[in-house]
């Protein structure tokens, strides 16, 4: 890559265009498959903490900002980032940690320290919080995925206390939430409508996985014993899933969508 900086956060649209992003607002780009990133200016100077796209043109990202007032920027781009724009979230001490869009008018954004969780249906111009009900919906949140317009989920929760799930089946007015575990989860995986996995977990006990194969209503919570805390999670093939174990130098490898891993 062209650069020295700790990138964070990978997002590609197909298998030619893809983002990365990272420490002091670098994101850069490739349009060739990754033979060649070239460096993009986000203008901003804090970590970017997620970049995603609609599609190979049109994009956004979230930073924090950290100097006259704590919060954070929201940026856009709509010519595969060649340019992006910047606007303060209107509500300070918010930190989003993931950005999700449907389509170039409803998106959402999540994050910490509580309750930093909104939709917007106007493509970013107002941003308004849902409503919430089930055990510690008002903890910080890692990640928000959604399936279709109405069916999504979320996930997070705070370390050595509780992992959260949360689940929307009406566009996100109303999100349900389930605790499990011990530490926050911090990525979501679609298998299909019904089969969702999660992964997160921390340093003390390790990777974990949550999984359900009935869209939510319950959960199977496991510690499959590897240390490491699970940051991120993809499918090769529909049964074949990667989840990387962090500061471990490991990634773990599931051959039955999940079920069973090896490092």
């Amino acid at each position: 890559s062209p650069t020295s900086l700790k990138i964070q956060k990978l997002f590609c649209i197909d298998s030619l265009n893809c983002w990365a992003a990272g420490d002091s607002g670098l994101i850069i780009h490739t349009s060739n498959g990754g033979t060649n990133w070239t460096v993009q200016n986000s203008d901003v100077s804090e970590l970017i903490q997620d970049v995603f796209f609609l599609n190979s043109d049109i994009g956004y990202a979230t930073s924090a900002r950290f100097d006259s007032v704590f919060g954070s920027y929201l940026l856009k781009t709509t010519n595969a980032g060649n340019t992006w724009t910047k606007e303060f979230f209107s509500i300070e001490n918010k930190f989003f940690h993931s950005i999700f869009f449907l389509n170039s008018l409803n998106g959402w954004i999540v994050g910490s320290p509580s309750q930093a969780f909104y939709g917007t249906s106007d493509g970013g111009v107002t941003w308004n919080s849902p409503r919430f009900n089930g055990d510690y919906s008002d903890l910080p949140v890692q990640k928000i995925l959604f399936f279709s317009k109405q069916y999504g989920f979320a996930c997070g929760g705070m370390h050595d206390l509780i992992g959260v799930i949360w689940k929307t089946t009406d566009a996100g007015l109303n999100w349900s939430s389930k605790s499990m575990g011990f530490e926050p989860l911090r990525e979501l995986h679609f298998i299909d409508s019904l089969n969702i996995i999660g992964v997160g977990g921390d340093f003390e006990y390790g990777a974990a996985i949550a999984r359900t194969s009935d869209g939510g209503d319950n959960w199977i919570y496991e510690l499959p014993g590897f240390l490491g805390t699970a940051t991120g999670l993809s499918f090769r093939k529909k049964n074949e899933a990667w989840a990387c174990l962090g500061s471990e130098s490991k990634f773990i490898l599931s051959i039955d969508s999940g079920k069973t891993w090896n490092t």
